[in-house]
């Protein structure tokens, strides 16, 4: 993956986070492309929630995707100013 937040955290460190969420392999490779997706939307809110709800559609994981979304983007903010 070449998004800055599997570049930051890398990629043992994403999976980590997306196994602590009970994430099942699939539901992983949603987050890897959401994160890579939203490389090209930095400041763009409304379209970075627009890939997420079509990359997560009716998965019936989505409570714990996002759950992990937020977990990553958060620990990617704090290592990122650091």
């Amino acid at each position: 993956m070449s998004s800055s937040v599997h570049r930051v955290l890398g990629a043992d460190r994403i999976k980590e986070i997306c196994r602590k969420h009970g994430l099942t392999a699939e539901d992983e490779k949603i987050i890897d492309e959401i994160l890579e997706r939203w490389e090209t939307l930095v400041g763009k809110p409304m379209q970075k929630m627009a890939v997420a709800e079509e990359m997560v559609g009716d998965n019936p994981h989505i409570s714990r995707i996002t759950k992990a979304m937020l977990e990553i983007t958060l620990e990617f903010a704090t290592e990122s100013w650091r």
